[in-house]
């Protein structure tokens, strides 16, 4: 039996423990952005983020640059394109960049020499990125094999994972169990091996009057699992009415509903100019 003296100098020595760790070793992945810390947050490992939006809200096009930013600062990151094959990913975010519309680039008109630079710059920055791995599969996988691929490269040394999307994870069960099965096990998974995973969500698109809404008004269709299972969740809303002036098309809204003890948080106004994002309102 251990005197009072003995226990209390052994309680000394875990608080010298606790106060002489390396708080700089601790990765958060947003330290590179000036505005995020500030409005949002910082993103650790251990997390599992969700990004929701409609379609043709940028969500791609937002995590590439996240994924941009790390790789400038030497932050290995996977990203796992369930819908495109990585040429086609690259083609697609070059042509973005250089605000190039699908069937402009298609038909190559009305496009100018700066442009053109603008997407071959980008392609080839994507196409020979050492710290950004772009995969697609063959055929949809299910989330064991898509755990699996990302253990595969966390042995060499990627810690930051984009899964693109939910949707496209296979599953051949039981519907209802469909998505908490599936971030329950990425959740496990990221705890177990100390990583950070963002998996991004498509929302379907409104079915009357193009009524494009923030996703806050239509939470509820989602299985309250997801909600607990994600450190964060995001969307990113764009203004999608065919009614509204093309000028309003490159401004989102980055709209944090949830993180581990705060809900609706922040709503931040992005402007997208090229590969970048910059603040012009937030609320």
């Amino acid at each position: 039996m251990i005197s009072l003296q003995e226990e209390l100098e052994q309680l000394e020595n875990e608080i010298t423990k606790v106060n002489d760790i390396d708080w700089t070793d601790i990765n958060e992945y947003t330290r590179w952005i000036d505005w995020m810390p500030h409005w949002l947050g910082k993103f650790w490992k251990r997390d599992l983020v969700v990004l929701a939006g409609y379609p043709s809200c940028w969500k791609t096009e937002f995590t590439f640059f996240l994924a941009k930013k790390n790789a400038d600062i030497w932050n290995k990151t996977l990203y796992i394109s369930l819908e495109l094959k990585p040429q086609d990913l690259f083609t697609r975010i070059a042509r973005k960049r250089a605000w190039v519309s699908k069937l402009n680039f298609q038909n190559k008109q009305n496009i100018s020499n700066e442009q053109f630079d603008i997407i071959d710059k980008e392609y080839k920055w994507l196409q020979n990125q050492k710290n950004i791995k772009v995969l697609s599969y063959k055929k949809s996988p299910n989330v064991n094999e898509i755990i699996n691929t990302m253990e595969k490269y966390r042995k060499m040394w990627y810690d930051l994972f984009f899964i693109d999307n939910l949707w496209k994870i296979q599953w051949d069960q039981n519907e209802s169990i469909r998505f908490p099965i599936i971030t329950s096990k990425l959740q496990d998974y990221k705890n177990d091996k100390n990583i950070c995973i963002w998996l991004l969500h498509h929302l379907s698109k409104p079915t009357k009057q193009n009524q494009y809404q923030p996703w806050w008004i239509s939470w509820i269709r989602w299985s309250q699992k997801i909600i607990d299972n994600s450190s964060l969740i995001f969307e990113l809303y764009r203004n999608l009415d065919p009614d509204d002036p093309i000028e309003d098309k490159n401004k989102v809204d980055l709209i944090l509903y949830k993180d581990t003890i705060d809900w609706a948080v922040w709503t931040v106004s992005l402007r997208f100019e090229k590969s970048n994002y910059f603040i012009y309102n937030n609320k």
